[in-house]
């Protein structure tokens, strides 16, 4: 195949012709730009989205912070309203109480305190009150061991014995449980401070 000065001419007309006046260039390059917009598109919206990613993601904190503060200010009112019925409990030490009723009550408000106590033991706010508890505990089990009678048929021949030993450490229990309470009751309200647990 011979080549024509036609096709000659027409590729030196190509050649010289500026690139820019090339259907071709004017197609790539506004395919070019359409890309780069759709590009810029993609990474605005990928930004935006990773933004509101994290706004989601602060306000779910808050909404799980707020949840978890709600949840322990209804369990320390749940504590508080249980301790007060202990307190009112170890007020029923009476004239005449017999041995067998001061430990029964003695065993079921120290126990009953014990397990209402301890999930609070580390608290620096409840720490002290919580420890005058237990001693106030160990004290009423040791005033209720001095008196325990060693044949129940005499123990109407000293009728006040019980009473007389056990009342003072009783009531001793039941204002370090007030004291207890008033503390946690303390940390219901607001009063413009962190919470316990964020110190």
């Amino acid at each position: 195949m011979q080549v024509q000065p036609t096709d000659i001419q027409h590729v030196r007309e190509l050649l010289e012709t500026p690139f820019w006046k090339h259907v071709d260039f004017w197609i790539s390059t506004v395919i070019g730009i359409v890309g780069a917009f759709i590009a810029y598109g993609a990474y605005t919206q990928a930004q935006k989205a990773e933004k509101e990613a994290e706004k989601a993601k602060i306000e779910a904190e808050k909404a799980k912070q707020a949840a978890t503060g709600a949840g322990k200010t209804v369990k320390l009112q749940t504590v508080c309203i249980e301790l007060s019925e202990i307190a009112q409990a170890l007020a029923g030490v009476r004239p005449g109480m017999k041995f067998k009723d001061a430990k029964e009550l003695f065993n079921d408000t120290s126990g009953h305190l014990l397990r209402m106590i301890t999930p609070f033991a580390n608290q620096p706010d409840l720490r002290d009150a919580i420890a005058a508890v237990k001693t106030a505990i160990q004290d009423g089990h040791a005033s209720l061991r001095q008196v325990a009678p060693s044949d129940p048929t005499k123990e109407d021949e000293a009728p006040n014995a019980v009473y007389n030993a056990v009342e003072d450490k009783f009531t001793t229990m039941k204002f370090a449980v007030s004291e207890l309470t008033g503390l946690m009751e303390a940390q219901t309200y607001d009063f413009g401070r962190p919470d316990a647990d964020e110190r």
